[in-house]
């Protein structure tokens, strides 16, 4: 694994556990205005993914 590889990988993880967390907030949250928010949240990542 390269310098470059290994500085990455970390952040990549943490980068997935926030997505993921996120996308569980969405989908089970008893509180609809917090879902609302963390469906904004994905749409704004996934836009800005589409723009790369």
């Amino acid at each position: 694994m390269n310098e470059f590889t290994a500085a990455i990988a970390p952040l990549t993880a943490f980068t997935g556990a926030i997505v993921g967390a996120v996308i569980i907030v969405a989908i089970a949250h008893p509180d609809a205005t917090m879902r609302i928010r963390a469906l904004r949240v994905l749409e704004i990542l996934f836009a800005r993914q589409d723009e790369k």
